[in-house]
């Protein structure tokens, strides 16, 4: 997976940083996640969501999966995505 081509290029600013829920954990999902997390991206995991039940509570990135797919509004709400 080419994250630079998921996440795009730029500087990170309050004003341009878009707010993301990382739908699956597994080995793309972590990649994404480690991609994102790296410095000077204009992209920033707020959540994680997986429905395998043994991920719940693990770290992806900076994040931990907070629940399943189907929790996706929930967290959208608290969590406030672009």
């Amino acid at each position: 997976v080419d994250v630079r081509r998921l996440a795009g290029a730029g500087s990170l600013t309050a004003a341009s940083t878009r707010r993301l829920v990382l739908v699956g954990a597994g080995y793309t999902g972590q990649r994404v996640a480690e991609g994102l997390a790296r410095a000077g991206r204009a992209e920033m995991l707020v959540a994680a969501l997986d429905d395998d039940p043994s991920k719940l509570g693990q770290r992806v990135g900076l994040v931990t999966v907070a629940g399943p797919i189907s929790a996706l509004p929930e967290i959208a709400a608290a969590h406030h995505p672009d």
